[in-house]
């Protein structure tokens, strides 16, 4: 109907009124709760809109105020983008009004500079004159650690569990996951073969007491100190009716509840860690710590008519799995060692404290009259000494071919 010269204009004008997308970038920064005693703890929160998943940078330091990163939330959005919710533990050091300032934020599209955020800490007698936003319950709640030592080695993972008592007037929920380490002189161990948590959550919030499970290892000697913190939202119930109405049977109907953010830490406990003894350890010691025993190795022989046979050898029991290498065979009975290996590290309990490997050996030119000699040599850190495991591969090397020994 229309010329084709027509069609051209018609077009480029209907192309050009579709709306590009456009995300409007948005950045706020605020601590919760903003008025703190000097005893206490604060959460610093970042939130971010962009198109894309937020990161800090670098913190900046604040002179009397540490921040450790509590955990980080991601939600998408209708339009496309994302929210990036960051939390900090804030812990300070001295009274004053303490300013979270100069810092920036990585997004999908750049960079973007973090509002300044200001808290105030209270003296101990100042902060109970003005304590009244927080209920006692609220106040009463403690996070305690359990289980660990004194002294400790260096390297020997030590099982502890982290407990938090939940009132039964509160209604609590973990904000963040679970409870974080503060401190750089310890590492969460778990088993390098597996994706294991670091924290096993033994027993929900809701439960009453919180409860969860973890290995720590030192990994430097000296006194230290360890502590542990977790981002909590609780709630206290409160009946919006009188109890003298008449309308009270139906007062469970109109409860309110309003969160509070909380961030909780634990005492500081201090560790003595100290370095293995030379004295008395093995040449071919590889850092073993915990309690071992061995299994009657498996052996099958070769059906090719060679002195050749694969070997398995089993350790079981507990200490840090995580970083045991393939121990050496000592060959000066009959033997060569073609190729050894082993496989992949068999949990007994969530975090790996427990559990057995298996050590591969593959050997040639065997000798009826010897076998070469398995050795694991460990440190037993309940009797402070060195112990090793010794055993021979096989007792009777003239097996038929094919036949298995154990």
């Amino acid at each position: 109907m229309f010329p084709g010269k027509f069609c051209r204009p018609l077009v480029a004008g209907y192309l050009a009124t579709i709306p590009t997308v456009a995300f409007a970038l948005s950045v706020t920064s605020r601590f919760e709760p903003d008025e703190i005693a000097r005893d206490g703890r604060a959460q610093l929160i970042v939130e971010v809109v962009a198109p894309g998943r937020a990161r800090i940078v670098d913190l900046p330091d604040i002179e009397g105020l540490s921040l450790q990163r509590l955990g980080s939330a991601y939600r998408a959005r209708p339009d496309g983008s994302m929210t990036s919710t960051l939390s900090y533990l804030a812990t300070p050091q001295k009274t004053g009004t303490h300013t979270f300032a100069a810092a920036t934020v990585l997004t999908g599209e750049g960079s973007a500079p973090i509002p300044s955020a200001h808290l105030t800490v209270h003296s101990p007698t100042a902060a109970a004159l003005k304590s009244g936003h927080l209920p006692p319950a609220v106040q009463r709640l403690r996070l305690r650690l359990e289980g660990l030592p004194g002294q400790i080695y260096v390297g020997q993972a030590v099982p502890i569990e982290i407990a938090l008592t939940a009132p039964k007037e509160l209604r609590i929920r973990a904000k963040g996951g679970a409870p974080q380490k503060i401190g750089e002189n310890f590492r969460l161990g778990h088993s390098l073969d597996l994706p294991s948590e670091q924290v096993v959550e033994l027993a929900p919030l809701s439960s009453g007491e919180g409860r969860w499970r973890t290995l720590l290892i030192a990994t430097g000697s000296g006194e230290l100190a360890v502590a542990f913190a977790a981002g909590l939202e609780v709630a206290e119930e409160g009946a919006v009716l009188e109890p003298g109405s008449t309308a009270r049977n139906w007062e469970a109907l109109f409860r309110t509840e309003s969160r509070i953010p909380v961030a909780l830490s634990s005492n500081r406990y201090a560790v003595s860690a100290v370095p293995l003894p030379t004295v008395g350890r093995p040449e071919n010691f590889h850092g073993a710590i915990g309690k071992f025993s061995l299994q009657e190795p498996l052996v099958r022989w070769s059906t090719g008519g060679e002195s050749a046979a694969d070997v398995q050898v089993t350790v079981e029991g507990q200490g840090n799995f995580g970083t045991l290498t393939v121990p050496q065979l000592s060959c000066e009975s009959g033997g060569r060692v073609l190729r050894q290996t082993r496989k992949m590290f068999r949990p007994a309990d969530p975090l790996g404290f427990r559990g057995s490997v298996d050590f591969l050996y593959y050997l040639s030119d065997c000798r009826a009259d010897g076998a070469p000699t398995f050795s694991f040599p460990y440190f037993d850190p309940e009797r402070g000494r060195y112990e090793c495991l010794t055993i021979p591969l096989w007792n009777t090397p003239t097996a038929k071919n094919g036949e298995e020994k154990d």
